[in-house]
């Protein structure tokens, strides 16, 4: 027997992501993953504005925040533990001071507003399908920020809501920007607050979902990164120690999946181009006026201007700022 494991065979996409395009993502946390692994690459990317969020209610919200540019105000806040904060946004965005946080908030929704609008694609992880209700406003929250639990009730959204939801939610981004693709994935990491079973029920109610989403919307599309997970590496040493999160490792394999099934082999040849200059940043210096190194920065400085030179939207700026460029 010389295969000792399922693998999952993803068929190369209708589409094919390049360098020109911008690329937003929201959702959970392995949205943060495989962004960071597109900004690493040099693409123009925006990842998770309003910081983590893990249902769909709660990214559907958010787009249309976005999309409406629907400015936050004290009523949208909430005041815990000297802190203001937002039930839309993640802990990070908390602040002392409630005029600094309503205007920082702003001032990102009119930022991510405008590279929404003028990005080709738009990456939505679904964490789980269980949501947190704030019993004072009858609302779903996208974090519950250590109030008391008796403040919220606990649910379980249905296939039919998460359809009806995303139903509207398209509609409304094809016009707000027609030429917008949408890729839904489900994220590996496991919600086992409920037990294993529970939450088997709350992918299965998210992927069921995006089954009929993406049957019945043309610019959508699905990525199987829970099933790479789930079938192709079943085993914990592709998990962190937590045994609940992707190691690294585990990320990065679920990344040259997703090269290869979204991305042309130019683009893969640029990635790698890229790869090179990041694993340069790591180089050990020990005297930075020597001849040695100052030869070593004149080298990557001239890879550095032919890659933007080929590629003008090919976003290096880290790099750039690790050298000094």
């Amino acid at each position: 027997m010389s295969e000792f494991r399922t693998k999952i065979n993803i068929p190369k996409s209708d589409f094919k992501i390049n360098h020109e395009d911008k690329i937003f993502l929201i959702g959970s946390c392995f949205s943060d993953n495989i962004g960071q692994q597109l900004y690493n690459s040099g693409f123009n990317v925006e990842i998770n504005s309003f910081g983590t969020l893990y249902n769909p209610v709660s990214i559907s919200n958010s787009l249309k925040i976005i999309t409406r540019q629907l400015e936050i105000k004290k009523d949208d806040l909430v005041f815990h533990e000297d802190l203001w904060k937002s039930f839309y946004h993640y802990s990070s965005f908390n602040s002392a001071n409630e005029t600094a946080l309503i205007s920082k908030i702003n001032d990102k929704i009119n930022y991510v507003e405008y590279f929404l609008k003028s990005s080709k694609y738009l990456v939505i992880t679904f964490g789980t399908a269980w949501v947190y209700r704030y019993l004072k406003t009858n609302k779903i929250v996208s974090n519950c920020h250590k109030i008391p639990s008796n403040e919220f009730s606990r649910e379980l959204l249905t296939v039919a809501e998460i359809i009806e939801t995303y139903t509207e939610l398209i509609n409304s981004l094809i016009k707000y920007n027609p030429e917008l693709k949408v890729i839904f994935s489900v994220s590996p990491i496991r919600h086992l607050k409920d037990g294993n079973f529970g939450n088997q029920v709350s992918k299965s109610t998210l992927i069921l979902a995006i089954n009929s989403l993406i049957k019945n919307f043309s610019c959508c599309s699905y990525f199987p990164a829970y099933e790479i997970f789930m079938d192709d590496l079943r085993a914990y040493r592709f998990y962190a120690d937590d045994m609940i999160h992707p190691s690294q490792i585990g990320v990065n394999y679920v990344w040259e999946k997703f090269i290869g099934s979204l991305m042309s082999k130019e683009t893969i040849q640029i990635i790698a181009e890229v790869e090179k200059l990041n694993k340069a940043v790591t180089h050990r210096v020990i005297d930075k006026n020597s001849e040695s190194y100052q030869k070593f920065i004149t080298q990557i400085k001239a890879k550095v201007n032919e890659l933007e030179k080929n590629n003008p939207r090919l976003n290096l700026e880290s790099i750039k700022r690790n050298f000094n460029l």
